[in-house]
């Protein structure tokens, strides 16, 4: 049976049992979470530029299946708002993307090229930002006709590790941290200064005890998809 990661890091124990974790240090406030899973937003769009028209794929990540280093479960959810991720100077998605656009741009996925991140100046928006651009012929892509032109977003699971930063608060929560034979999560927690999951301007997380594995499908192979644009 796993030991799941959830709101609270609820583990059953018998009072004298508690008392002697309790007075051992065993319940620490940070977890030393790896990535074993994470999941993508994909939507694919169509150049606005005439004379490109082509297709291609936007991503943005989602949420972050873990495990910690004392062994718990579970996956740490990524909240936004709508506009809580429009016209960011930086974002995550730049520092995962080497990682990333292999898997979203591997020959057996049926999707269209992935969207380049590249920072410009938008003139509808009048706002220069880290934008989504067309890998064909770099034209930006606003954050606006993303938000609010009608995209349709469809969630994937990619079951590879990822090295992401996290925010100091997200790698919660209080826990009974147990050493099952890879230590104890670390309480010396880096300093990030980059952007950091979940980033955003107005952005929050969750944990739950569900494994992204379990409940989304994989990134569609070639052949999986009848009705959609080629590369």
């Amino acid at each position: 049976m796993r030991t799941t990661l959830d709101r609270y890091s609820r583990t059953e124990l018998p009072f004298e049992d508690a008392v002697v974790h309790i007075l051992r240090g065993d319940y620490r406030s940070h977890s030393e979470p790896y990535v074993q899973a994470y999941s993508m937003d994909v939507a694919m769009t169509k150049c606005w530029r005439k004379a490109c028209g082509k297709w291609f794929t936007l991503w943005r990540l989602e949420d972050l299946q873990v495990k910690t280093r004392c062994g718990l479960e579970g996956t740490i959810e990524g909240v936004y708002h709508l506009e809580s991720r429009m016209f960011l100077q930086d974002r995550i998605e730049r520092i995962i993307a080497d990682q990333v656009l292999p898997w979203l741009e591997h020959d057996q996925v049926d999707l269209p090229r992935a969207a380049k991140l590249i920072t410009r100046k938008s003139k509808p928006a009048e706002k220069t930002y880290l934008a989504y651009c067309c890998p064909h012929c770099g034209v930006i892509s606003g954050d606006n006709p993303i938000a609010y032109g009608g995209t349709r977003w469809r969630t994937f699971v990619v079951h590879r590790r990822l090295a992401v930063p996290f925010r100091t608060d997200a790698r919660g929560p209080l826990h009974l941290c147990i050493d099952r034979g890879k230590g104890q999560c670390s309480q010396e927690v880096p300093t990030v200064d980059s952007p950091a999951f979940p980033d955003g301007t107005g952005s929050y997380f969750g944990f739950s005890s569900e494994l992204l594995v379990d409940r989304l499908d994989r990134l569609p192979r070639k052949g999986e998809r009848s009705t959609t644009p080629r590369r």
